[in-house]
């Protein structure tokens, strides 16, 4: 089902997955109950799979430039990789609860990565000051925010650029 999902197939019929996965329909039901239950389990195997995309190299270190770039392209990478998986559970009503979940526990660790990353920058403000800067650059750098660039035909570049742009005037030292 993932595999059909990034290749562009939103909608995956059972004929289809035992297509790409080789097995019979009566296989598939076998192991799942429907196709409900088969799109609960690929979303989070794809959040777990796409997990590599959640590290920021030289998180904390370096140049304020240099950490500006690291997390600039690790929230690009992250969110083109997930993009076909997220938008397809968008799409289905009965995935919604699963997505939202999946996107919660996956997401949560991004503020906390903002702070880290940013701490130099953000220490000498007050804390609501720095809770006001952290949350809208949350905003900014989100899934969400990613897609509302992409659907107003924003290329990956354009977006780097708003990623970058936005860290720069709410947190240059």
């Amino acid at each position: 089902m993932i595999s059909l999902i990034e290749g562009g197939n939103s909608f995956p019929t059972v004929a289809d997955i035992s297509a790409e996965s080789d097995v019979s329909h009566r296989s598939v039901y076998r192991y799942f109950d429907d196709l409900n239950e088969l799109f609960s389990k690929a979303v989070v195997r794809a959040y777990v799979r796409y997990s590599k995309f959640s590290i920021i190299h030289g998180f904390g270190k370096g140049s304020f430039e240099n950490r500006v770039e690291a997390i600039v392209e690790q929230r690009l990478g992250l969110f083109e990789s997930l993009a076909p998986l997220a938008r397809a559970a968008r799409r289905r009503a009965h995935a919604a609860d699963t997505m939202e979940a999946a996107l919660a526990h996956y997401m949560a660790p991004m503020r906390d990565q903002v702070q880290g990353h940013f701490a130099e920058e953000l220490a000498g403000l007050s804390p609501g000051e720095r809770d006001g800067r952290v949350t809208t650059l949350e905003l900014v750098l989100s899934f969400d925010g990613h897609e509302f660039l992409s659907r107003k035909g924003w290329s990956g570049d354009q977006i780097r650029q708003v990623y970058r742009d936005s860290l720069r005037a709410l947190l240059r030292p």
